[in-house]
């Protein structure tokens, strides 16, 4: 159950914050083949300025309109499928929105089973029906 983080500039309608969140879910469920209905995401809008990158790092130049996503994941996942999920969140933004592949950063951040709970403060590591 991946926990996905979504952040664009403010003042993007409700259609285009849902064709930034389905490609990430397409991605999520193709290269870390979670569940289709495994979906944990929050998403952020934030006002000119507050959203700060390095326009020019690395897959640059990005521009205003630079979407960040960050996916928390409970189990360790290859650099191989770390860089096909990239790869794969790319196509998919590019299908669905008007978001370039220069404006698309992402990370994919471990944790533990132990470090989540999805509600009731049961963690994700607890046995069916026991509460930690």
């Amino acid at each position: 159950m991946p926990f996905s983080r979504i952040s664009l500039p403010s003042g993007e309608p409700v259609d285009h914050r849902a064709a930034v969140a389905d490609p990430l879910d397409g991605a999520l469920v193709a290269c870390f083949e979670v569940a289709a209905d495994d979906r944990f995401r929050a998403i952020h809008q934030h006002k000119s300025g507050e959203l700060i990158v390095d326009r020019t790092y690395r897959g640059g130049p990005c521009s205003d309109d630079t979407i960040v996503l960050p996916v928390t994941t409970g189990e360790p996942r290859s650099a191989e499928t770390k860089a096909r999920i990239d790869r794969r969140l790319v196509e998919n933004c590019a299908e669905s929105t008007c978001v370039v592949p220069q404006d698309v950063l992402s990370a994919v951040v471990g944790s533990t089973f132990e470090d989540r709970s999805f509600g009731s403060g049961i963690h994700t590591a607890a046995p069916a029906g026991e509460v930690r």
